[in-house]
């Protein structure tokens, strides 16, 4: 699996590369930055307020690092981990991933749902059959896809979303995969197109090596069953993409920064917190952490995240360090 992995990053990169030649290399996060000001340009403002979510904070954080004076809020929501390497920053999804799915088991458990009185192991043993080719031409890896997608947004009807992936897995087990399917080719659009690769590609940094993908899927598809493998095996499909310059960080914060994080994050995991603080604490400005204890993402699906945003971005008002919104 590492190999054939492997081999179709590298088509694809050589793909890329010789179709975008020679902007190749213009994806990243610095450049997306420089998209935002000539929006700012355009729109014929002084300043603006940006409110970045996963791996935008990347972006947020360069255009705060080359555009300081025009910047007048920023809302870090659920970051990813900054200035880390590309496994370090999976293994956090991974994590994520992994808690969201917990938080979905014990509802399907209070819920009586069609997974049975232990939703977790119902969805590991699912995903060792999947492993096993048994579901093919579904792979592991778009059934792993399709949960995880699943798992995103909290939405107005939690109890009704929780049993339709419970029903969608439930089918699967039983020879029924077009839920998941459908499931699957809605998380290939929305996250894993050609837009997508480059820029993740472009932004991660230190990309293992066929060797180092195996050791990890061995390690994380112990610790994170239902998830870790695959994500250590998709690492390769970045492998051969040229390396880039980090992302500027910005040594002068203007405004103070409001940082949103959700416990149960299956697009970022929660350990990006901690690496935005201290790019912000080193920036020199004053910022306030809320962490809501829901699972999805991000976290301004919080209706009490949202009333932060919505002081914050009015007059600049933080809340109180370390603040809690509820599930």
């Amino acid at each position: 699996a590492a190999d054939a992995v492997a081999a179709l990053g590298h088509d694809a990169t050589i793909a890329c590369t010789d179709y975008l030649d020679p902007q190749e290399l213009k994806f990243g996060a610095d450049s997306a930055a420089e998209d935002i000001d000539a929006l700012r340009t355009r729109w014929g403002v002084e300043t603006i307020a940006l409110w970045s979510a996963g791996s935008g904070s990347d972006i947020a954080l360069s255009y705060a690092a080359a555009h300081p004076n025009n910047l007048a809020r920023l809302i870090l929501d659920s970051p990813a981990p900054v200035a880390t390497d590309a496994a370090t920053e999976a293994e956090s999804r991974v994590q994520g991933e992994e808690a969201a799915l917990a938080a979905f088991a014990q509802r399907c458990v209070a819920l009586g749902c069609s997974l049975g009185p232990d939703p977790k192991k119902s969805v590991t043993d699912l995903m060792e059959r999947a492993r096993a080719d048994e579901f093919q031409p579904l792979s592991a890896a778009a059934v792993s896809n399709a949960i995880s997608a699943s798992l995103w947004t909290a939405g107005t009807n939690r109890e009704q979303e929780t049993r339709s992936l419970s029903d969608a897995l439930s089918a699967l087990g039983t020879g029924n995969a077009s839920p998941i399917r459908e499931r699957a080719a809605r998380a290939e659009n929305e996250v894993d197109g050609d837009g997508q690769f480059i820029g993740r590609c472009t932004d991660g940094m230190q990309w293992p090596g066929i060797g180092r993908a195996r050791e990890l899927a061995n390690t994380w598809g112990t610790n994170y069953p239902v998830f870790g493998q695959e994500a250590a095996l998709g690492l390769l499909a970045c492998a051969s993409w040229p390396s880039t310059a980090n992302s500027p960080l910005p040594n002068q914060l203007k405004p103070p920064v409001l940082v949103l994080s959700g416990q149960g994050d299956p697009a970022v995991g929660n350990s990006g917190l901690s690496t935005v603080t201290g790019v912000v604490t080193n920036a020199g400005s004053r910022f306030a952490t809320l962490d809501w204890q829901g699972a999805g993402h991000p976290a301004a699906q919080s209706t009490c995240a949202q009333q932060a945003m919505r002081l914050y971005l009015s007059d600049a008002s933080l809340p109180s360090n370390g603040s809690v919104c509820p599930a």
